[in-house]
């Protein structure tokens, strides 16, 4: 059901293009589609027509800056969405999208700061609460990253990766009852059309780097090697 709505967005999104291939927010819209079903090559190609159309239009860089993130282009990425920033700094999804660039970038702490700033602008942003969360996660701050997956699982009750990333930091606190029940509650709303939608839902994007991160901090692996008290990375809170 779910899919043939997607199918029936795209088709009019296709016609709309087609009466007038000038209409930047179709243009958009459609980039997003193709992105999300993995067609880059093709969501490239709308997302470029759509910056030419104005080369300073912030959703058109931010767009193409989520491209660029989705192929594992971080420079690419980051310079999109410094561009975007510089145009608008008051944009929360942006600072979410760039710090999780700047995650793959190696630049942890720098990420850190656009989780902050985009709490600052809205602390109740559950992208950022989460994005926040993952790295509080990695470096073996589990309670503190309980808090924030706990906050943002208020905002978006049905948000699949924010109940298993809980899970997951209640079992390595020993709390094995409060972790199952987010596993169960994850896997009750994994056939859920759009509970798993969201702007940085790490599981979102096919062959995104972001699915690849959120296996990385959330292995029991990971975690287990962030849990020793030795070389702990400084974080803002």
């Amino acid at each position: 059901m779910a899919s043939n709505r997607k199918d029936e967005a795209k088709m009019d999104f296709e016609r709309a293009n087609q009466l007038n291939p000038y209409n930047l927010t179709c243009l958009l819209h459609l980039g997003d589609y193709y992105l999300e079903q993995n067609e880059l090559a093709l969501a490239s190609t709308v997302y470029e027509k759509a910056l030419k159309l104005d080369i300073n239009n912030v959703d058109a860089l931010t767009a193409i800056g989520r491209f660029h993130l989705s192929e594992n282009r971080f420079v690419e990425a980051l310079n999109r969405f410094n561009e975007a920033l510089s145009k608008d700094d008051q944009r929360p999804d942006i600072y979410v999208l760039r710090g999780a660039a700047r995650v793959f970038a190696s630049q942890p702490e720098l990420a850190m700061g656009d989780f902050d700033r985009a709490l600052a602008l809205d602390p109740m942003y559950p992208e950022a609460l989460h994005g926040k969360g993952k790295l509080l996660l990695s470096y073996g701050e589990i309670k503190e990253a309980i808090a924030l997956f706990t906050k943002a699982i208020e905002i978006r009750p049905e948000w699949i990766q924010a109940y298993s990333d809980r899970g997951l930091a209640f079992k390595k606190i020993g709390q094995d009852q409060l972790s199952l029940h987010d596993f169960d509650k994850a896997v009750v709303l994994q056939g859920r059309p759009g509970s798993g939608k969201a702007l940085l839902d790490w599981e979102a994007v096919p062959s995104s780097p972001l699915k690849t991160y959120a296996h990385k901090l959330t292995s029991p692996d990971t975690v287990e090697e962030y849990s020793s008290d030795e070389e702990r990375t400084p974080t803002s809170k």
